[in-house]
């Protein structure tokens, strides 16, 4: 970031991202002597023409825009000097459908020559099939140059294992599979928080029944707080993260559980292969 010439304005969905989810970003923008600002689109009409004329506003600025879905919003707007960050392959861009062949095609015959920053090599090649530009790879979203404590586990001696997850509560983060074997195997001693929502009615989303039924199945005790914003306070009462995923560009949420000290069961799917090799990560299907 401090190599750009002008005042950076990040755009992302909504808040919550900056909030929770931006730490490099954040840490990098304090370590600049560059102004940053952030913009966050929010949901509704008129939320998406207010973020479109504030991303013209700032057209003097360098635009740094997050997701495939805000670059898909400004892309009629966007020019070379901004950067596109794919923060993930999700829906709009996989699974060979008409939809994603239809994203894929408008993103490339409006590509102007911006910068491409991708989380894991996987997208970059991906990303590069759709556009004939090499992105830049900031493998993990720069969490290398973050000073994480996991080489600091945490020994708290008591009967419990304390398991977590946190997140959107959607099938394709795995979280069915997740409560679904928690039910099937854990002890009585277990207990497994999990911190998110389903991500404003996504149709992808489980049900609140499904995780009572789990619940009720379950020798361990299965705990849904919904969205929480104290994540560091509620990680560092936990011992084990655990997330399925079935695709991530880069999980925000393992960032914070490597920095809490926690041991990680990560599924190997390329967003989590970034973390690799560290201590305390162990990968399984």
């Amino acid at each position: 970031m401090s190599k750009f010439p002008y005042e950076c304005c990040l755009f992302s969905r909504d808040l919550r991202t900056h909030q929770l989810f931006r730490a490099s970003w954040h840490l990098a923008a304090d370590r600049s002597n560059i102004p940053v600002s952030f913009v966050d689109r929010g949901f509704g009409v008129i939320s998406i023409l207010r973020s479109i004329k504030n991303f013209w506003l700032a057209n003097t600025k360098q635009r740094i825009i997050f997701g495939t879905s805000e670059i898909c919003l400004y892309l009629l707007l966007s020019g070379k000097r901004d950067v596109w960050v794919f923060t993930g392959l999700g829906r709009l861009l996989i699974g060979g459908n008409v939809r994603s062949k239809i994203v894929r095609w408008t993103i490339k015959q409006l590509y102007r020559g911006q910068l491409i920053i991708v989380l894991n090599q996987q997208d970059r090649a991906e990303v590069f099939a759709f556009t004939n530009c090499e992105p830049k790879v900031i493998d993990g979203e720069g969490y290398k140059f973050l000073f994480f404590n996991y080489q600091k586990f945490r020994c708290k001696p008591r009967d419990e294992i304390r398991f977590v997850y946190v997140g959107r509560l959607l099938r394709s983060k795995g979280v069915h599979q997740l409560i679904s074997d928690f039910s099937k195997y854990s002890h009585e001693n277990w207990v497994l928080t999990i911190i998110g929502d389903n991500d404003f009615n996504n149709s992808d989303s489980i049900s609140q029944n499904d995780i009572d039924v789990c619940a009720k199945n379950s020798k361990g005790l299965v705990v849904l707080t919904g969205y929480r914003s104290d994540i560091a306070t509620i990680l560092s009462e936990q011992d084990i993260y655990v997330t399925m995923s079935v695709r991530e560009g880069l999980p925000f949420s393992v960032l914070d559980a490597i920095d809490a000290g926690l041991y990680l069961i990560l599924s190997p799917v390329p967003g989590h292969l970034s973390f690799e090799g560290l201590p305390g990560v162990q990968f399984v299907r």
